[in-house]
């Protein structure tokens, strides 16, 4: 069955899939193609973005995706949702096809060739998805920082290994595939938080590494 999304140009409808933590992993190729052009929207519509979770780990320690991530992981301002819902036709264009929305408008995903691109809403005033003890804040999304990632200049959180530091642990430039969190600590102090939260798995699965 269809879905709606309401913008302030209308009604967008889509149709959904069912996108499952740990079903596959993601095609390096593919999702370089998709990011590619993910990039090209977002930059005519000057939406304000960056590289998140195993994306952002990937870019920073490797330079390239994650081998075990199944999917590419962005986020945006929440006061750039808008500007988002107003380029969904010209990422259809693409291609890249709307295949979920929360029904909290917390996130929206994108899919193109059997890989999805996760886009991740976020105050400014606090990171209200992923709050921990002493962890990450509006200060480290207000601003971006630009790196090479794939060849190709990606905006990141400000101090970006700071903020992997917070999500993945002080061991955060250690690979570990299937691993449990290196700082555990941080992720007992998410429980509480993500227990709330629909996508419990999706984001636990992430804070992995």
């Amino acid at each position: 069955m269809k879905k709606e999304i309401q913008t302030a140009n209308g009604i967008f409808t889509y149709e959904p899939v069912e996108l499952y933590v740990g079903k596959k992993v993601l095609d390096p190729v593919i999702s370089k193609e998709n990011l590619l052009d993910f990039k090209k929207v977002m930059d005519k519509h000057k939406i304000h973005y960056g590289l998140w979770f195993g994306t952002l780990l990937g870019a920073i320690r490797e330079n390239g995706f994650i081998e075990h991530d199944e999917d590419t992981d962005i986020f945006v301002l929440e006061e750039d949702k808008e500007k988002v819902f107003n380029a969904l036709n010209d990422f259809e264009a693409t291609g890249l096809k709307v295949v979920r929305y929360s029904d909290k408008g917390e996130y929206i995903s994108f899919m193109r060739n059997n890989d999805y691109i996760d886009i991740y809403f976020y105050s400014k005033a606090l990171n209200q998805r992923v709050t921990v003890d002493n962890g990450i804040d509006g200060k480290y999304l207000e601003s971006v920082e630009m790196i090479d990632f794939l060849g190709t200049e990606f905006p990141v959180p400000n101090n970006p290994k700071e903020v992997v530091k917070i999500l993945y642990g002080e061991n955060w430039h250690v690979p570990i595939k299937n691993s449990k969190p290196q700082n555990i600590s941080t992720i007992h102090s998410l429980k509480n938080v993500l227990l709330k939260l629909p996508i419990l798995p999706t984001i636990y699965k992430k804070l992995r590494g």
